[in-house]
């Protein structure tokens, strides 16, 4: 995976572990045939949840911004509806 600038030249770090693993496979897929195989492939093979919650965790306490993906969002908005779908979601 190539190092990356944000928008300010700013040299952003490639993540590591879980996440980085996950990161590999999607910058080094070709087109998303290739992309849906290689997380796939990570998935069942190396991807440890516990590791990847860690991950993530590191990345908000050190305040870093994590977006989630809109299915993630969708999915997250659904539940909520079913389980009290007498309020509105709140994700």
């Amino acid at each position: 995976m190539d190092e990356k600038v944000d928008a300010q030249g700013i040299e952003i770090d490639p993540p590591t572990g879980a996440l980085g693993s996950v990161a590999r496979a999607v910058a080094d897929a070709n087109g998303i045939a290739e992309v849906v195989t290689a997380l796939h492939a990570v998935m069942h093979s190396s991807l440890n949840k516990g590791e990847f919650a860690a991950s993530m965790f590191e990345k908000l306490s050190a305040n870093e911004l994590v977006a989630c993906p809109k299915y993630i969002s969708d999915a997250l908005t659904w539940l909520q509806k079913e389980l009290d779908p007498g309020k509105e979601g709140t994700a």
